[in-house]
């Protein structure tokens, strides 16, 4: 017995030994797998299970090994880790994009582009197409993206498993607003970065602080009724942002006030606004110049106005660069022949909805808005956006001649033709499209926005692509 019993034990050693060495036996996927001459070859790669913070991440087509790197369907780990994700087909590049980042890959490159700037992929390896029962993904290096957003990642080599750790929010306090002696105070972090911005019907300036949580209370209102802030209104808003919490403060504004009638400043951490000592005056409702009898009919629509500042940045707001741009362009198309109506010639407020109004009541052929963008979060990206309504076919085509020809005369940054579902264009009745002329939080894109020099160079090519696409159309 004894003998048998020393002959046994060995055996059963060494099948206790075996356990872990058959459940760490990794499984392995037939996959068709671009190659770097853009052909799809048939491949076998040893998958992965993905987790998020110690949760399961369900994917269609298997994250897997590929030169020594995680290679992952680029919405799965993105949108799960608060980015946003937009394919762009022509160039075969997959854009990243959070508050605080911007990522842009380019399949088979083995570079990538993190907030403007030239970064190497680990390894070499790039983002790369794979396709399974049908379904083809674009598929990203997991530990670049996740730590570019921020998170972090483990490898464990026995379980297949890579693990992704989200990093954690950052939140500071402050408190809610103050009212003494005409001066209204909000004490946060001297780190916060305020967003400040304007709403319309009814007229209102909106302070966001992005990680902010309000210590005194969720929610309150401070009456004010000053020569331009009527009541402050503060909340816990919460949403909208690429983090969990945010902290907003609202100035109800009086009859004909706007943020300009405002001086506000924030510094080591205090917020203080100023009113003027004595009340603006109501602004005076626009007059649309005559427009030659015939031909067709280009409404452009200078944006915001008035009250309505848009983007205010190095000392500029948004609705004082746009206006000449379309004035200008309006110059050009007038001189080339075609009739011309305005939203707005000067400084007034114009609702979304009378804008849009007027282009339908007019006959319009075309609709062009002219705006400016901003992206507080990242000042380092910079370039011309164009968009159109998703589906409009002709606002694709009118959309497409006026970027290239943007580009074409101010050698500007390609942010691309975009879609979008914005009010102006969802509710006119003709092709309709929003160019976004530069970034404002970029000092030196808003410098020259704000040159007269570098304003014609855009209204030549806004005025350039509308004429290009009136004589495809009516075949001149």
């Amino acid at each position: 017995m004894k003998r048998l019993a020393a002959f046994l034990f060995p055996l059963l050693l060494l099948a206790l030994l075996a356990v872990p060495a058959l459940a760490a036996e990794p499984v392995h996927a037939t996959l068709d797998i671009q190659d770097a001459a853009g052909q799809y070859t048939a491949r076998q790669v040893r998958t992965v299970t993905l987790t998020l913070d110690g949760q399961v991440l369900e994917t269609d087509i298997p994250a897997f090994l590929l030169d020594g790197r995680t290679l992952v369907p680029v919405r799965v780990v993105s949108e799960n880790l608060g980015a946003q994700v937009t394919w762009k087909q022509d160039t075969r590049q997959v854009q990243i994009e959070t508050g605080q980042v911007s990522i842009t890959l380019t399949v088979g490159s083995a570079e990538a582009l993190v907030n403007g700037e030239t970064v190497p992929l680990y390894d070499g390896v790039p983002a790369t197409m794979a396709a399974l029962d049908g379904l083809t993904r674009t598929m990203v290096p997991l530990r670049f993206v996740s730590e570019q957003l921020g998170a972090q990642v483990a490898f464990d080599n026995e379980t297949s498993t890579v693990a992704i750790t989200s990093a954690p929010e950052v939140t500071y306090h402050l408190t809610a607003p103050v009212l003494a002696d005409g001066v209204l105070t909000v004490s946060a972090d001297p780190t916060a970065q305020p967003n400040i911005f304007t709403l319309d019907d009814p007229s209102r300036v909106v302070i966001d602080f992005p990680g902010g949580i309000l210590t005194d209370s969720g929610f309150g209102r401070v009456d004010v009724n000053g020569t331009a802030v009527t009541a402050v209104r503060y909340n816990q808003y919460d949403h909208g942002y690429d983090v969990s919490r945010v902290a907003r403060i609202v100035l109800d504004l009086q009859d004909g006030a706007s943020l300009e009638d405002l001086e506000i400043t924030f510094a080591d951490g205090l917020l203080t606004v100023l009113q003027p000592a004595t009340a603006p005056e109501p602004p005076e409702e626009p007059e649309t110049p005559d427009a030659p009898a015939d031909g067709p009919l280009v409404v452009l629509d200078a944006g915001h106005g008035g009250t309505d500042v848009g983007a205010p940045y190095f000392d500029y707001y948004e609705k004082d660069l746009v206006l000449p741009i379309t004035l200008e362009v309006g110059r050009l198309l007038e001189a080339a022949g075609v009739r011309v109506s305005y939203t707005r010639s000067d400084d007034s407020t114009v609702s979304l909805a009378a804008r849009a109004e007027q282009a339908n009541t007019q006959g319009s052929a075309i609709f062009v808005s002219i705006h400016a963008n901003a992206f507080p979060q990242n000042p380092a990206i910079e370039g011309v956006e164009t968009y159109h309504l998703p589906g409009g076919v002709g606002a694709k085509v009118l959309a497409e001649n006026i970027h290239a020809a943007v580009l074409a005369a101010t050698g500007a940054n390609d942010r691309q033709v975009r879609t979008a579902n914005y009010y102006v264009l969802r509710h006119t009745d003709m092709p309709a499209v929003l160019v976004e002329t530069g970034y404002m939080t970029n000092e030196a894109e808003c410098e020259n926005l704000a040159s007269w020099e570098y304003q014609q160079l855009l209204a030549q090519g806004i005025a350039q692509g509308i004429l290009t696409y009136l004589s495809a159309e009516t075949g001149g």
